[in-house]
């Protein structure tokens, strides 16, 4: 299956030579170096994020399509365009899904990576149109995870983005609302497209909703998608001194225990 996938690779020889574990659950199958019980901890987490996904979106059509994973070494990851600044790729073929992923040594950077992979394809499968922001914003945050006691925890602070708003220079709301061609972005512009769009939708996500509003997703969505301009100008300020206290509300974790989603490994 994997040497059919490569063919044609300038280096698949070695790829061919690597001893590669296959692991399958009922809806991903992981082609991997790890070992058995890394494999299995990941199928079940990404298992258990994909039951959450059905019961909140009954029109999702997740539900009998495969996917498959393939966790590859910083080499083998760079035959496939994978660069130290990009975790890994999503292939939507006709009869399956594929993922592409660079390895880590955590494995809950492995799991966010493939969970920001697969909410994409959860977005085409909706057939919308979505804004980019809101698109990425929402990859982000459900790609927050811990994993701690048998629990995969979604929508936690994403650290990494939130240091990115503590040093660099936040992008103007209208580059963030509406993106020109991103292609000619530079790196540090295109890493604060995904930090501010982040910090927008985990603010939403872990704000208090009033009462008619909770109960009704539709009407939160449209909700949403109307006050985002004016919430992007109240977030984008330059950082002095006196703007530090915002994030380090963010950083003590004030907003966490609202939003966040608990999934339980039995």
């Amino acid at each position: 299956m994997f040497i059919f996938l490569i063919q044609g690779c300038a280096s698949v020889e070695k790829l061919q030579s690597e001893a590669w574990l296959k692991s399958q659950s009922n809806n991903f199958t992981l082609y991997s170096t790890l070992n058995e019980t890394e494999n299995k901890s990941i199928l079940e987490n990404l298992e258990a994020f994909r039951t959450l996904i059905n019961l909140t979106n009954k029109d999702n059509n997740t539900r009998d399509f495969p996917t498959n994973i393939y966790v590859m070494s910083k080499d083998e990851a760079s035959l496939f365009g994978i660069s130290k600044n990009i975790g890994g790729y999503f292939d939507n073929n006709l009869d399956k899904n594929i993922i592409y992923l660079r390895y880590y040594r955590k494995t809950e950077q492995m799991i966010s990576t493939i969970l920001h992979e697969y909410v994409h394809y959860i977005h085409v499968q909706s057939e919308a149109s979505f804004p980019r922001w809101f698109e990425e914003g929402t990859a982000e945050y459900l790609s927050g995870v811990e994993i701690s006691n048998d629990k995969l925890i979604l929508g936690t602070i994403q650290k990494g983005r939130l240091a990115w708003l503590g040093y660099e220079k936040w992008l103007p709301a209208k580059d963030i609302i509406n993106p020109s061609e991103m292609t000619d972005w530079k790196s540090t512009d295109l890493s604060m497209f995904y930090a501010q769009s982040w910090l927008i939708t985990f603010y939403l996500n872990n704000r208090e909703l009033s009462q008619d509003q909770s109960n009704q997703p539709s009407t939160l969505i449209k909700h949403l998608l109307l006050k985002c301009k004016g919430i992007m100008t109240l977030l984008n300020y330059q950082h002095t001194t006196k703007n530090i206290p915002r994030i380090k509300t963010l950083k003590a974790g004030l907003f966490l225990k609202m939003g966040i989603m608990v999934i339980h490994m039995d």
